[in-house]
């Protein structure tokens, strides 16, 4: 005890009698880099820096569907019309489903709809859904089935470039519970619109781009966490070589042109060891000169960086009538709304409707019907909805002689042939009577008889929810639901059941496009696609 009194003297004694310090001393200070490191916003409710809301993009085709038997969910969004790109999307998703059932040993995948209240009709991407953790991905129900009882798989997307005719989606994929993910892994593609070439996000970024901004960005990150020395920057570990490789597949580039790179976890490092601010920095926005940046990409990718930075308004696909666009009936299940006895004043409301949906139908009309409204037919034609015919007088054909039949089907075709410029390939007898001979003659026309899995009732009259839960609660895959757009009650309710049925997962496509496109066999009866 008595030495280490008498020690702490004689150190007291030596401190109080050491020089000051140099007068005017200050610590060292290093360079700011050119490389600049600041914060992500983590907060779900701003949409994050290099996401575009689909909403403004025209034209684009926003998709969703979900299985609880597959224990699957997917967002993404087409381009207007037909396309290699769309094409390209739908392969994602197929093998995304696929693969995720082979693992899990579950039945293969078949679309068919949710039940009423599923909310499916908020469609395509959720935006900023591709940065999310991926365990928040899998306990979102708008992005990933819940109450599975097992794994799941979720297909989230963002478009990432929509600037003069380039366009850009970003996919991602994760599989798992969110107390274990098992999968996850993103896909970025781009295209240029007006040649179709189609690039996938990682063939933009060069070799060794990852070893190229390897150095600036630990050398950014130190000084952000406040190292006052250098360090022997070594080669990247597996993990920060993917950690990078992400970060340049989710790129986007600032209105200066320089090149935005998102870190959402700490990257692991000998580097980073002991910086005590370190963790603060993530999640982290590093973001390189323009002049730097430019390096990392191919010619491609550099011309997207520069579209950007100019600011070029986007000017892709034009925006097309929803019979015109992509519907995949093997991925998300389909009915077609038919409405009989138009066109009528009624007509344009309906149209206006399905416009407003981005859904499409088939309209069963009769001659003079057609005679009278020829404007509204030629419209309903225009934008794509399939025009089948209904007699000329809407009498029951079994009750007719072989020559009024005839003379019924063949006026009406006429008619309507007259007004579009095409002959209708379908047909569809007034009440639903058939018989043998109908169908015989029909045979000889050329035409088979469209009849319907799903009716309505709306000739009866019923209130207005009866109305739309007949014809939202029973349609299955494949369905063909009976309205009529001479009613005024039904054409009220229409904007409901196309609600209803979209709600339910449903996708709405002319009969066409539901039978494949392909009229069956003249004489035959459909009733529906099943």
């Amino acid at each position: 005890m008595v030495l280490g009194l008498v020690v702490a003297v004689v150190l007291a004694t030596k401190v109080a009698a050491a020089p000051s310090l140099e007068p005017g001393w200050i610590p060292v200070q290093r360079a700011a880099s050119a490389v600049q490191v600041g914060r992500t916003d983590p907060s779900d409710t701003v949409l994050p820096s290099g996401i575009i809301d689909q909403s403004s993009v025209a034209g684009l085709v926003p998709q969703r569907l979900e299985s609880a038997t597959a224990r699957a969910a997917a967002r993404w969004t087409y381009l207007p019309g037909e396309s290699a790109f769309n094409d390209r999307l739908d392969d994602l998703v197929v093998k995304a489903i696929a693969a995720h059932g082979a693992a899990q040993g579950l039945p293969v995948y078949q679309p068919a709809p949710s039940p009423s209240g599923a909310g499916l009709g908020d469609r395509g991407c959720l935006a900023g859904s591709s940065l999310r953790p991926a365990a928040k991905i899998l306990a979102d129900p708008a992005l990933a089935p819940q109450g599975t009882g097992g794994a799941v798989v979720a297909l989230v997307c963002d478009v990432v470039h929509a600037s003069g005719h380039y366009f850009g989606e970003r996919v991602r994929v994760v599989s798992g519970t969110p107390e274990a993910v098992i999968g996850d892994t993103t896909t970025v593609l781009y295209t240029d619109t007006s040649t179709g070439e189609i690039v996938d996000g990682a063939d933009i970024v060069l070799a060794g781009a990852v070893d190229e901004v390897w150095g600036p960005v630990v050398g950014a990150l130190r000084l952000a966490a406040g190292a006052l020395w250098d360090v022997e920057i070594l080669p990247p570990s597996d993990s920060a070589r993917g950690a990078v490789e992400t970060a340049l597949l989710r790129a986007w580039v600032g209105a200066d042109g320089s090149v935005k790179l998102p870190f959402d976890v700490p990257l692991e490092g000998r580097e980073f060891d002991s910086l005590a601010g370190f963790d603060a920095l993530f999640p982290a926005l590093v973001t390189l000169p323009a002049e730097q940046g430019r390096r990392l990409f191919s010619p491609f990718g550099q011309t997207l960086l520069d579209t950007a930075a100019a600011g070029q308004p986007y000017a892709g696909p034009p925006d097309l009538p929803a019979a015109a666009d992509r519907t995949n009936c093997g991925l998300v299940p389909c009915v077609a709304v038919t409405f009989d006895d138009g066109p009528g004043p009624n007509t344009p409301a309906v149209l206006d409707a399905l416009a407003q949906a981005d859904s499409s139908a088939t309209f069963f009309v009769l001659g003079p019907a057609a005679e009278r409204s020829p404007e509204t037919l030629k419209r309903a034609y225009a934008e794509g909805h399939t025009i089948g015919t209904h007699t000329w007088s809407h009498a029951e054909l079994t009750g007719l002689t072989d020559e009024k039949i005839v003379e019924e089907v063949e006026r009406t075709q006429r008619a309507v042939a007259a007004i579009t410029g095409q002959t209708p390939a379908y047909f569809r007898p007034p009440y639903g009577a058939l018989s043998e001979r109908v169908t015989g003659k029909l045979a000889e026309l050329g035409l088979p008889a469209v009849l319907w899995d799903v009716d309505s009732a709306d000739w009866q009259g019923p209130p207005a929810a009866v109305l739309v839960d007949n014809a939202v609660s029973p349609a299955n895959q494949g369905s063909i639901i009976l309205l009529h757009d001479i009613k005024a009650h039904t054409v009220e309710q229409v904007p409901a059941v196309l609600e209803g049925l979209r709600d339910r997962g449903f996708s709405l496509v002319t009969l066409d496009h539901l039978l494949g496109g392909t009229a069956p066999r003249p004489g035959s009866t459909v009733k529906s696609a099943r």
